[in-house]
């Protein structure tokens, strides 16, 4: 007998599956005029907030490998988002917003997520 605490009383379904992402080649370059170049996982948002914390977490573990200084994380993390996504990310101004700094950088990133996630408060014309 299945006691009541074994089943969920929600069933997951999830619509994020990581190795659907596209792979883009982000360039990173440095102050000593050397550059590298590495693979990163593109964030299309078809996945929904799942893909995005992936994303989100994949492009700070990359950034911190390379050395990215967090003033620079904001212009690189706009390379790993498609034309939509970007387009969300820059309308936030982040050079303007948001501290440059690692703080600034979470706050951006919070203010994404909310923005992408939460229904929109305004009626819709139309």
């Amino acid at each position: 007998m299945t006691d009541i605490f074994d089943v969920p009383c929600i069933e997951y379904k999830p619509i994020f599956k990581s190795d659907d992402l596209k792979e883009i080649e982000l360039k990173v370059s440095y102050e000593d005029g050397t550059s590298k170049k590495v693979k990163c996982l593109r964030f299309s948002g078809k996945g929904g907030i799942e893909e995005l914390l992936y994303i989100a977490e994949y492009y700070e573990k990359i950034a911190s490998d390379l050395n990215i200084l967090d003033e620079e994380k904001f212009e690189y993390f706009k390379s790993v988002l498609d034309h939509g996504p970007r387009a969300k990310w820059m309308s936030l101004d982040p050079a303007t917003n948001f501290l440059q700094d690692a703080d600034g950088f979470k706050d951006c990133l919070s203010e994404y997520f909310s923005q992408n996630t939460m229904p929109s408060m305004h009626p819709h014309i139309g």
